[in-house]
């Protein structure tokens, strides 16, 4: 069950360039002293071969290889020289050290955006769980509310996060050890069960993956089962007003439900709305989510269809 992505893996920011980076830095450096220095000498005359002190004397002046004797004039020159490099080499280092911007990991930036605009707060609270309580996140994806139900709830809490495909549950467990959630439990469902121990859940949360359910009613059926009394499920669907009228398949290939199928469903799976805003969410006001919040209905005599 598809979700939207997400990446979904937190980097540590860097704060400093790598050594790596700092290495053609300073040859950067070399290059243009040496440049600078080829401009002013000459081509050395025979018996004569090119050194570093060659690069502070005039074109008329020569000095044959090797050491300079000490109190030499020119070899004061070449310890200045020596220091312009490092000095150059260190500003060269600096500078890029200086200017190369921080920037946080994409999903992180994307993650820090999703908060406010589908205002997760108050999805969370619609739950109606809280230390302790045991919640299922159905279509769990990279784990964007994984994580955040696992903080909610607790070391004492238990979040069950269900999804169909392979190569998600892998990138999920491989999130859940790496921020070390002992608090969840990651399942590959299938396409008609999404694998949730019966009567144990406080809340199951459906995040814009039930438009993509073939089997929903059969899923829907196992959700309620797996619900203690009284507990709560948390649909977010994606859905766009103007679309009014088109069937439920063509709908799905543009990745939108309408709220009517999902309350019709529900209904049918012995469930009953007892919150629903069609326009909860927004995200520049390109992208309308819905929220949908239901129990399972009771049957006479107060007692909850089994």
């Amino acid at each position: 069950m598809p979700t939207s992505p997400e990446t979904e893996h937190d980097r540590r920011p860097r704060t400093a360039t790598s050594f790596s980076r700092r290495v053609p830095a300073v040859r950067a450096a070399w290059r243009t002293v040496s440049q600078r220095a080829t401009v002013r000498s000459a081509e050395p005359e025979p018996g004569a071969t090119w050194s570093v002190a060659s690069t502070l004397r005039g074109p008329s002046e020569r000095v044959p290889s090797g050491r300079l004797p000490p109190g030499h004039p020119r070899k004061g020159r070449l310890q200045s020289l020596v220091g312009l490099l490092a000095c150059l080499a260190l500003g060269a280092v600096t500078a890029h050290a200086v200017s190369a911007p921080v920037v946080a990991p994409p999903q992180t930036s994307r993650e820090v955006s999703r908060e406010g605009w589908q205002r997760v707060p108050e999805i969370l609270k619609a739950l109606a769980i809280g230390e302790g309580s045991v919640v299922a996140d159905v279509g769990a994806g990279g784990g964007f509310f994984t994580v955040r139900l696992a903080e909610l709830v607790g070391p004492k809490g238990r979040v069950l996060a269900v999804d169909i495909e392979k190569g998600i549950i892998r990138e999920l467990r491989n999130r859940v050890e790496k921020e070390k959630l002992g608090n969840v439990e990651v399942i590959l469902g299938a396409v008609d069960d999404p694998k949730l121990p019966p009567g144990e859940l406080d809340a199951v949360l459906i995040v814009n993956a039930y438009h993509e359910m073939t089997e929903h009613q059969a899923m829907l059926d196992h959700i309620r089962r797996a619900l203690k009394p009284g507990g709560r499920l948390v649909l977010l669907e994606p859905n766009r007003p103007s679309e009014k009228g088109r069937t439920r398949q063509q709908l799905a290939l543009d990745h939108l439900i309408d709220p009517d199928s999902v309350r019709e469903d529900l209904r049918q799976a012995g469930f009953e709305v007892i919150d629903f805003e069609e326009q909860f969410a927004k995200q520049n006001n390109l992208r309308i989510e819905f929220l949908m919040v239901a129990q399972a209905r009771k049957a006479e005599g107060g007692r909850r269809r089994g």
